[in-house]
């Protein structure tokens, strides 16, 4: 018998054996050839769920059964002790989350229309199954399914998948991830799904969009992650879907970023994942200013972010994009936009006079850096005599303060425009912290009513208005 392993390294050729071709496969040593006896067809659903649910004894711990609800999300059981688990578990009309991963399930079997009318969640990932028309003989009696995991199957695309439309017409939820296919085959196989709202198809042979009318143009949620896409422009394509909510560009491949201004894409777009990427300019960062509703962005591992720290990948982000509220699941606040900006108004601020009298320059600053503009409204353009180099001799920018811990003082200079973030580890050293990370809190020695928590990491001494003879406390 010839098989194609999952796992190319545990075959051997590609379906040839002396010069005959018998079957093919799709890496060049995924094949095999096997003793028939030794091979396992299967079992059905039904067997499936039986064991896994209506045995004497509990198959799933409640460990197990808790990691499943995190991963779907949703309600599962509630744990009070084995015996309601074990109850609820053998109640087979009762089921709502239906997982049956890794069960060798290839067939529907006798009973299944009548077994299970209440499950919501059913995950058939990791299994024997075949092809569309196999799984659909399993779904159609699955009512109220909504989610659906078909990941680690291989699925041969019926002639005319409308027509098993039945078999998912209450589907909202698709997680299909390593099944092998295109994104031509996924927009041939959407035809069955015309209700779907999230779309996950992570690390397929996805390499380029095309989207057919109609198509997904129900999409709220799409995940990509671990496809190969280099060019943004292909990602482009997917911005006439209107009510696309949340995107996942993660492990791509992305090189570059650019959104055509004048073609309104992605209207509805509030959630961007781009984390390990190739992005390398912040230009590119620039243009997630063109996405009208982008809200929350994950941007971690990408090379414009190679040696800096956190709180600068922070400000030179948050600049960048005027409606973004989180950055890596950290809420932005408004001390640290208005921070950001006047970083970033600071930063830019010799550019932009440069080239302010001078209309195709600036025309091409703006394009490089499109919200500046926009900060230059809200804060006023930073004066030539603020970007001026300065003659002052080191000992005037310098400020002499005493870092008083727990249980000793040192007293030393530092610079006026050393920011918080780059004072933090120096004083953590100095007081053997642990590891910890301590708060600063600056003393006056002009007025003992003024005291100033140094919480800001973007902010200088001189903004906390530091004076010489001035106390920092420093707790962890």
């Amino acid at each position: 018998l010839g098989v194609e392993w999952d796992d190319p390294s545990r075959g051997k050729h590609n379906g040839s054996h002396n010069g005959v071709h018998y079957f093919h496969t799709s890496h060049p040593t995924s094949g095999s050839f096997i003793r028939i006896e030794k091979a396992d067809f299967g079992r059905s659903c039904v067997s499936a769920i039986q064991e896994r649910y209506g045995s004497n004894e509990l198959t799933l711990t409640v460990e197990e059964l808790q990691e499943l609800q995190r991963a779907m999300n949703a309600p599962l059981v509630e744990m009070v002790g084995f015996e309601e688990v074990k109850q609820l578990q053998s109640c087979f009309s009762s089921l709502e989350i239906v997982c049956l991963s890794k069960l060798q399930v290839s067939s529907a079997g006798e009973g299944l229309p009548s077994m299970c009318p209440r499950a919501r969640h059913v995950d058939l990932a990791s299994n024997l199954l075949n092809s569309w028309l196999q799984l659909a003989e399993i779904t159609v009696n699955f009512p109220a399914m909504q989610f659906l995991n078909i990941s680690d199957n291989r699925l041969e695309i019926p002639e005319n998948p409308e027509n098993l439309t039945s078999a998912f017409n209450q589907m909202t939820h698709l997680v299909s991830g390593h099944i092998d296919y295109t994104w031509d085959q996924i927009c041939e196989c959407s035809k069955m799904w015309p209700q779907l709202e999230r779309l996950q198809v992570p690390f397929n042979r996805i390499t380029n969009i095309s989207l057919p009318m109609y198509a997904l143009e129900n999409l709220i949620e799409l995940d990509l992650e671990g496809n190969s896409i280099a060019q943004w422009e292909e990602i482009n394509k997917l911005g006439t879907l209107k009510k696309l909510e949340t995107l996942n560009l993660c492990d791509l491949g992305l090189t570059n970023i650019s959104i055509p201004a004048s073609q309104n894409l992605f209207p509805s777009l509030q959630c961007l994942m781009i984390s390990s990427n190739n992005i390398s300019k912040w230009n590119d960062i620039s243009e997630l200013e063109k996405l009208p509703k982008l809200e929350e962005l994950k941007f971690t591992n990408n090379p414009v972010q190679d040696n800096l720290s956190v709180e600068t990948v922070y400000y030179k982000v948050v600049c960048r994009i005027g409606t973004l509220k989180v950055l890596n699941r950290k809420p932005v606040t408004r001390e640290e936009r208005r921070s950001a900006e006047l970083e970033y108004l600071k930063e830019c601020g010799r550019e932009w006079l440069e080239v302010s009298n001078d209309e195709a320059l600036k025309t091409k600053f703006v394009a490089t850096h499109p919200r500046y503009p926009i900060i230059v409204k809200k804060y006023g353009a930073a004066e030539e005599s603020e970007l001026k180099k300065t003659n002052q001799s080191v000992a005037s920018s310098l400020v002499r303060v005493t870092l008083q811990g727990p249980d000793k003082a040192v007293t030393m200079s530092l610079p006026k425009t050393m920011q918080i973030k780059n004072l933090l580890p120096l004083v953590a050293k100095m007081f053997n912290t642990g590891g910890a990370v301590p708060t600063l809190c600056r003393k006056s020695s002009k007025n003992a009513k003024i005291i100033v928590e140094m919480t800001s990491p973007l902010k200088t001494l001189d903004y906390y208005s530091v004076e010489d003879g001035d106390e920092i406390s420093v707790r962890w």
